[in-house]
C-alpha cells in the first residue's frame, strides 16, 4: 500500500467557482490559477504552513527584502525540483514515511481516526459523530476506515495543531529508536490556541509569496532558519536531537509534535514527539505578541513565579478579530504583529486581505477551528489611524457595560449577595441568560458596521468616529430591546432601564 503526497490527490482547492482535489505537485504546478484552499479552517492553515515551509526550503530564503521582492517567479520551478528530490520522504508508508517516526516501537495503541481532532475517539466525544459507535452483528466495534487522502491531511493537522496532553504508553514503556521516550504531558503545539494570521493573495502563489519570512528577520530575532523535519530524518527523541531543531523556523512551521507510525488505514502507534519551542525561545511569525501588563510575582513553596513578559493573542470565538485589529496590525519597530505585514513597505497594494483563525482546545479537548477574513486598506496601517481605530473599539467595549447595568435595573436586582431573596435569585439566573443574549446581539450587529469603520478611519477620523458612535448607540439599544422582549416585566421597569441605558450611551 503506497500513497505519495507529492503525486496522489489529497489537497482540496478552489479554482474559480469549482472545487477539486489535487496532489501537492499539481497544486504547485497550478499555483497561479488556484484561488484558495478548501476544507475546514484547520486544514487550510495546516496545508498553507506546509506549502510555505516547502517553498522556503526550496529557495533557501528569501535572504532579505530585496530577495523577497524578486523571488516570486522562482518559487514554482524551485519547489517542483525540490519535491522530485525529496519525493520518498512524502510517502505515508515506506522507509521514511511523511511526518512519522519509522523507528518508533510498534504498539498499535491508537486508531488512525484519532488523527482527526473532531472525530469521537478515546476520551474525546463528539455529539453528532455516530460512526464511532458502529458495531457488527456480534457487538464488536467497527474500526473507522479513513481514506488515504484524509489520513494525509489529518496527519499534518495532528503534528501542527497537536492539542497536547498525555499519550498512551505500554506497560513496559515506549521506545523510539531503542531509547525510552520522555513520557510527560505538555501543552501541545505552539500553533494551537494562537490567533494565526495569513496575508492572502489572489492566488495560492501570491499567498505563499506574501507569507515568506526573510532570513534577515530571523537572524535579528536570533531564530535559526533550520531544515524541514523530513530532511532531518529524526531517529529518536533525545536532548541532542531536540536542541538541534526545536527552535528553528522551518521545523516549527511543520513540527513532529507526536511520534506516530501508521501501520495501515485503521491502526497506528502513537507517543510523544519533539514539542515545538515557545516564547521567548521562539517567536511564531504568524502570531501576534501581546505585552503582559500585569507582571506580578506569586510565591509558591519558596519559589518566585513570574508571569511571562509577552504572550500570544489567543483565539476567542466570542470575540471576532476586528476587535483586536489594532494589535494584529502592529507594524512598528517592535514587530509584535504578524511578520508577513512587514512586506507591505515593498508593495504598491492599496489594501490587504487578512485571514485569521486557527485551532482552539481546552485541556487537550478540541473546541473549534475558527477562521475570519478581514479586508484592510493600507491607509489604515499608520499609527494615528490604528490608535483612532483602537479608541473606537474601546468605546464599544465601554458602552457594552451600559447594557449590563440596564438589564440589572430592569430586573430590579440587588447589589449585596447576602440580601438575595428567592425572587432575586430567579432574576439573577434570568439576568445571566439575557445578558449573554444581549451582548451576542450587540457585537454581531456591530460587526457589520466595523467594515465601514475600517475603511473610513484612515480617510477622515472625525466622520468615521461620528458614524461609529451612532452605530454603537443604535446597536446597544436594539440589543437591549430584543433581549427584554423575551422576558415579561412591567412597562415601568422597562422604560426606566431604557432611559438609564440611553443616559450611559450618550454620555462620553
Amino acid at each position: 500500500m503506497k500513497f505519495n503526497i507529492v503525486t496522489d490527490p489529497w489537497i482540496p482547492v478552489v479554482t474559480g467557482i469549482h472545487q477539486e482535489t489535487l496532489s501537492l505537485m499539481d497544486v504547485i504546478d497550478r499555483a497561479n490559477e488556484i484561488s484558495s484552499l478548501a476544507g475546514d479552517p484547520v486544514e487550510r492553515f495546516s496545508i498553507m504552513k506546509l506549502l510555505i515551509c516547502i517553498a522556503q526550503a526550496a529557495i533557501n530564503g528569501p535572504a532579505d527584502e530585496k530577495d523577497w521582492a524578486s523571488c516570486k517567479d522562482k518559487i514554482v520551478p524551485a519547489v517542483k525540483k525540490y519535491l522530485k528530490k525529496w519525493r520518498n520522504s512524502f510517502e505515508l508508508f515506506g522507509d521514511r514515511p511523511f511526518l512519522q517516526a519509522p523507528t518508533l516501537e510498534k504498539m498499535s495503541n491508537r486508531e488512525v481516526s484519532f488523527l482527526n481532532p473532531f472525530y469521537a475517539s478515546g476520551a474525546n466525544h463528539t455529539l453528532f459523530d455516530t460512526d464511532a459507535r458502529k458495531r457488527d452483528s456480534e457487538g464488536n466495534p467497527i474500526l473507522r476506515e479513513i481514506p488515504l487522502e484524509g489520513i494525509a491531511r489529518y496527519l499534518l493537522i495532528k503534528q501542527i495543531f497537536c492539542a497536547g496532553g498525555m499519550t498512551d504508553r505500554s506497560k513496559d514503556g515506549t521506545k523510539w529508536g531503542g531509547c525510552e521516550i520522555k513520557e510527560k504531558s505538555y501543552e501541545g503545539s505552539i500553533a494551537s490556541n494562537i490567533l494565526l494570521t495569513v496575508v492572502e493573495g489572489d492566488t495560492i502563489l501570491d499567498t505563499i509569496h506574501n507569507n515568506l519570512i526573510n532570513i534577515e528577520w530571523l537572524e535579528e530575532a536570533k531564530i535559526p532558519f533550520g531544515k524541514p523535519v523530513w530532511e532531518v530524518h529524526i531517529t529518536q527523541q533525545s536532548d541532542k536531537v531536540t536542541q538541534g531543531i526545536f527552535n528553528t523556523y522551518l521545523y516549527n512551521l511543520v513540527p513532529l509534535s507526536r511520534s506516530i507510525l501508521l501501520e495501515d488505514q485503521n491502526k497506528m502507534s502513537l507517543s510523544n514527539g519533539i514539542a515545538p519551542a515557545d516564547l521567548p525561545v521562539y517567536r511564531n511569525p504568524m502570531g501576534t505578541v501581546m505585552e503582559n501588563k500585569q507582571k506580578s510575582k506569586k510565591k509558591d513553596k519558596n519559589k518566585s513565579k513570574k508571569k511571562p513578559d509577552n504572550f500570544y493573542l489567543k483565539i476567542n470565538p466570542e470575540k471576532a478579530p476586528w476587535r483586536e485589529l489594532q494589535s494584529i496590525l502592529q507594524t512598528t519597530q517592535d514587530q509584535k504583529g504578524p511578520w508577513a505585514l512587514r512586506h507591505l513597505a515593498a508593495t504598491n497594494e492599496s489594501s490587504l486581505t487578512l485571514v485569521t483563525g486557527g485551532f482552539l482546545y481546552d485541556q487537550a479537548k478540541p473546541i473549534a477551528s475558527c477562521e475570519w477574513k478581514l479586508n484592510v486598506p493600507v491607509g489604515m496601517l499608520n499609527a494615528a489611524s490604528l490608535n483612532a481605530y483602537g479608541a473606537e473599539v474601546q468605546r464599544a467595549e465601554n458602552k457594552s457595560w451600559g447594557i449590563q447595568f440596564a438589564l440589572e435595573c430592569y430586573l430590579g436586582m440587588v447589589e449585596e449577595e447576602k440580601k438575595l431573596t428567592a425572587e432575586d435569585k430567579k432574576n439573577r439566573k434570568v439576568y445571566q441568560s439575557m445578558l449573554s443574549s444581549a451582548l451576542q446581539r450587540y457585537w454581531h450587529s456591530l460587526e457589520k458596521c466595523a467594515n465601514t469603520l475600517i475603511n473610513d478611519i484612515g480617510i477622515d477620523q472625525a466622520i468615521a468616529s461620528e458614524a461609529w458612535i451612532k452605530s454603537v448607540r443604535s446597536c446597544a439599544i436594539k440589543a437591549f430591546e430584543e433581549s427584554c422582549g423575551c422576558y415579561k416585566k412591567n412597562i415601568t421597569s422597562y422604560v426606566k432601564a431604557l432611559q438609564i441605558l440611553k443616559g450611559r450611551l450618550y454620555h462620553d
